[in-house]
């Protein structure tokens, strides 16, 4: 009976879906709900084990109804496992997804007031060249070597 109490506890269990997670040794991350089924669970596991050694020891066999229930328990405490890490799989994607739209959203606005920004300096800028009399000037040959920059860079791709 010692050896029935030391082996069916529910840490053991705990530690099957923490490697089925793939969480390492985060004990922590147990969601408190399979915490309590498996607590049952086992329970009624070992109750029912414990049941089997008597049965073995006075009968010489075990009652078919207490194999179902070792073989019930076992099972449900196999399927409340495989269903928490589906959940855990599942909320850690959502974490994923949503950490990824963050950083996106982020870089969108990084580059939007980025944009804000060459704007506004460019606007500064040709409001000084305006104001200087060689600006306009200036400002003009400027524009005038944008243009030919941008021709020179269309016939590019046009033979590109």
């Amino acid at each position: 009976m010692k050896q029935i109490e030391k082996e069916y506890v529910t840490w053991q269990y705990e530690l099957e879906f923490i490697e089925k997670a793939g969480l390492g040794h985060n004990t922590s991350i147990i969601p408190a709900a399979l915490d309590s089924i498996l607590g049952l669970c086992v329970s009624h596991l070992r109750e029912a084990r414990k049941l089997e050694a008597c049965e073995n020891v006075l009968w010489g066999g075990v009652l078919p109804d207490t194999l179902q229930q070792i073989t019930f328990f076992e099972q449900e405490i196999e399927r409340e496992s495989d269903a928490a890490v589906e959940v855990h799989r599942h909320q850690e994607e959502v974490k994923r997804i949503q950490r990824e739209r963050n950083e996106a959203e982020e870089e969108k606005w990084r580059v939007e007031l980025e944009k804000r920004d060459i704007e506004e300096r460019t606007r500064s800028r040709n409001k000084a060249l305006a104001s200087a009399p060689e600006g306009a000037a200036l400002k003009n040959q400027t524009q005038d070597w944008l243009d030919l920059f941008e021709r020179l860079a269309q016939t590019d791709n046009n033979y590109g």
